[in-house]
C-alpha cells in the first residue's frame, strides 16, 4: 500500500523524470575507475604553470603566496573568458582592499578548451599560482576534480567558476561584514569546528554559501535551522590557527604571510549563521541544500572525503547529472550555512543578496549546461544517487509504485556516454539552443543599459548647468535630494549600465530567463 508521503514522492518523481527509467548494471561500475581518474589528473597537473605578468592589472600584495588559507578556484569553458576576465579581477581586488590584511589566498585556474587567444588574455593580466590550460573541453568533473584535488594547496577553497562576481559598490551596500565575508567564514567554521557545533544530526557542517539561495522554498525545520549566533570569534585568532596543507616548495617570495596585523589585531565579531542540510531521504522531494558550485567555501578535506565528480573523460556516467550527484553525495556527508553579511538583524532572507549574498552570477542567458535532461541517450533521474544507497533503492520504488520494470542502460549507451565527441556535440548544441533563445533578452538588457547612461547623463548635464531645481521639479524622487545626492546616483547608474553585473528582471540567480510577470514586478 502506498502511503499519503510516498504518493507525493512519486507524484513529484513522475514529473522529474522522463518516462522509461533506467539503470546501470553495478557490474559496470569498472566503467569509473578512479584510480585512472587519479592517474590522468596527476599528469595533467603537471602542466599547470604560475603566470609571471610584466604589468599586471591588480597587483597581488603577496605572491606567489605559499600557506594560504583559501584557494580562490575558477573554472572556465567555451570561450567564456570574457566573464572570467570580470570576476577573477573583482575576486583579487576584493581580497586585496576588502578582506584583513591576515587571510591569505592562492589562485588556481582550469580552463576547458578556450584556445590560446582567450586563454593569454588572463594569463599575462593576472598573478595566478596554478594554471592549467587544457587543450579541449573536458568537462565539469575533470575540471572541478582538478581544482580540488590537484591544484589548490589551501585548507579552504572557494568555487567561483568564471561567471559568479563580488558584490561591489556599484550594486551592494559595503558593510564590514560582507568586505571580510571570506575570512568571517572560515573563521566561523573553525570556530564550529572546535566547539564540536554540528547540524541537528549530527552532520559536519563543512561550507559556508556566499551567495542568494531558494532553499527556503523547498527546505523545511530541522534541515532550514533557525538564525544562531556565535559569540565573540576572534576572526584573526582562528585563520592564524590554520596552516597550508601542502606548503609550495617553489623558490618564490613568501614575503608578508606570517607578518603579525597590528591595525586589525584581535578582530572580535559575533557571527550569525544559519545551517542547511539537504534531505538525502528525498522526503522533501530535492537533492540540494548541502552543496553548490557557485560561490560555495568548503573545507578542501571535506570535499575530497565525498569522492570525485563523475563525468571525466572515460567515465560510462550521464555528465548533465554530474553536480546533482555530487551534490546528492555531499550532503550524506555534510551541511554547510548561511552568515548575515549586516548588522540589520530582521535581514533573514537568503534569497535577499543583501542579508547573504557577497558573489552573484554574471553569466545568465549563456549557459554551457542545461539545468535537466532531455533528448540524449539512456537519461534517467536516479543518475543522481548513483553510488549511494539510495541508487536501488530508488529504482525498486519507481518499479514497485508504476510496476514498470526499470530498462538497463545498454552496453552502446554507456559507450556513447563515454565517447568525449557526444558530449562536444551536446554541451555545443546546448549552447547554440541558448544562444538562439536569448538573444531577444540580451538586446532587451542592453537597450535598457543604453537607456540608463542617457538619462544619467541628461541628469549630469543639468546639473553642470545649474539646473538642479528644474531636475527636482521635473523627477519626482529627485524632490528634497541635495545636488550632491542626486549626482551621486546619476554617477552610479552610469557605472552600474557599464559593468558586467546583471540589471534586475531578466536573469534569475541560475543564470534562466526571468518570466515576464516576474519582470513586471522588478519594473
Amino acid at each position: 500500500m502506498i502511503t499519503f508521503r510516498s504518493a507525493i514522492l512519486l507524484l513529484w518523481l513522475l514529473n522529474h523524470i522522463i518516462p522509461g527509467v533506467y539503470a546501470i548494471d553495478e557490474s559496470t561500475s569498472r566503467r569509473l575507475d578512479d584510480d585512472k581518474s587519479a592517474s590522468s589528473r596527476m599528469m595533467s597537473s603537471l602542466g599547470a604553470k604560475m603566470t609571471t605578468p610584466s604589468d599586471p592589472l591588480i597587483r597581488r600584495s603577496n605572491y606567489p603566496e605559499k600557506q594560504p588559507h583559501i584557494c580562490l578556484a575558477f573554472l572556465s569553458c567555451c570561450g567564456r573568458t570574457d566573464l572570467l576576465n570580470f570576476t577573477i579581477a573583482g575576486a583579487i581586488r576584493h581580497m586585496e582592499e576588502d578582506e584583513p590584511v591576515f587571510l591569505r589566498y592562492e589562485i588556481a585556474w582550469v580552463d576547458n578548451g578556450s584556445g590560446k587567444d582567450a586563454t593569454s588574455a588572463i594569463s599575462n593580466s593576472y598573478q595566478i599560482e596554478n594554471a592549467l590550460i587544457l587543450p579541449s573541453n573536458s568537462g565539469l568533473a575533470y575540471g572541478m576534480n582538478l581544482l580540488i584535488n590537484n591544484l589548490c594547496k589551501a585548507p579552504y577553497i572557494l568555487l567561483l567558476e568564471e561567471d559568479w562576481l563580488y558584490l561591489d559598490e556599484v550594486v551592494a551596500k559595503q558593510t564590514e561584514e560582507r568586505k571580510r565575508s571570506i575570512a568571517t567564514s572560515i573563521a566561523l567554521l573553525e570556530s564550529m569546528e572546535k566547539n564540536e557545533v554540528s547540524a541537528f544530526d549530527g552532520r559536519e557542517v563543512s561550507g559556508v554559501f556566499l551567495r542568494e539561495e531558494t532553499y527556503t522554498s523547498f527546505l523545511q525545520w530541522p534541515h532550514e535551522n533557525l538564525w544562531e549566533t556565535a559569540g565573540n570569534v576572534n576572526i584573526e585568532h582562528e585563520l592564524k590557527q590554520l596552516g597550508a596543507e601542502e606548503p609550495s616548495c617553489d623558490g618564490g617570495s613568501n614575503v608578508g604571510s606570517n607578518v603579525e596585523s597590528n591595525v586589525e589585531s584581535n578582530m572580535v565579531a559575533d557571527i550569525d549563521y544559519r545551517i542547511y542540510c539537504s534531505d538525502p531521504s528525498l522526503q522533501k522531494s530535492h537533492i540540494w541544500g548541502s552543496y553548490t558550485n557557485g560561490a560555495g567555501l568548503y573545507k578542501r578535506n571535506s570535499l575530497k572525503r565525498v569522492g570525485r565528480m563523475y563525468g571525466e573523460p572515460g567515465d560510462a556516467f550521464h555528465d548533465r547529472y554530474t553536480e546533482g550527484n555530487y551534490a546528492y553525495r555531499a550532503g550524506l556527508k555534510f551541511c554547510h550555512a548561511s552568515i548575515r553579511l549586516t548588522k540589520d538583524v530582521t535581514c533573514n532572507s537568503i534569497s535577499n543578496v543583501d542579508c547573504t549574498g557577497a558573489f552573484h552570477h554574471i553569466g545568465g542567458g549563456r549557459g554551457t549546461r542545461p539545468m535537466t535532461a532531455h533528448g540524449s541517450v539512456c537519461e534517467d533521474f536516479g543518475w543522481n544517487f548513483y553510488r549511494t544507497p539510495m541508487y536501488n533503492r530508488y529504482h525498486k520504488f519507481v518499479e514497485a509504485s508504476t510496476g514498470t520494470a526499470v530498462k538497463k542502460c545498454s552496453r552502446e549507451e554507456l559507450k556513447e556516454l563515454q565517447d568525449r565527441k557526444f558530449r562536444d556535440k551536446d554541451s555545443e548544441r546546448y549552447r547554440r539552443e541558448v544562444k538562439e533563445s536569448n538573444t531577444e533578452v540580451f538586446q532587451r538588457e542592453e537597450k535598457q543599459r543604453d537607456d540608463m547612461r542617457r538619462e544619467a547623463r541628461l541628469v549630469l548635464q543639468y546639473l553642470d548647468a545649474g539646473r538642479s531645481e528644474a531636475l527636482r521639479a521635473q523627477v519626482s524622487w529627485m524632490a528634497g535630494k541635495s545636488e550632491e545626492t542626486i549626482r551621486a546616483m546619476a554617477t552610479r547608474m552610469i557605472k552600474l549600465a557599464d559593468s558586467p553585473h546583471p540589471l534586475a528582471g531578466f536573469w534569475d540567480s541560475h543564470g534562466r530567463i526571468v518570466s515576464n510577470r516576474e519582470t513586471a514586478q522588478h519594473d
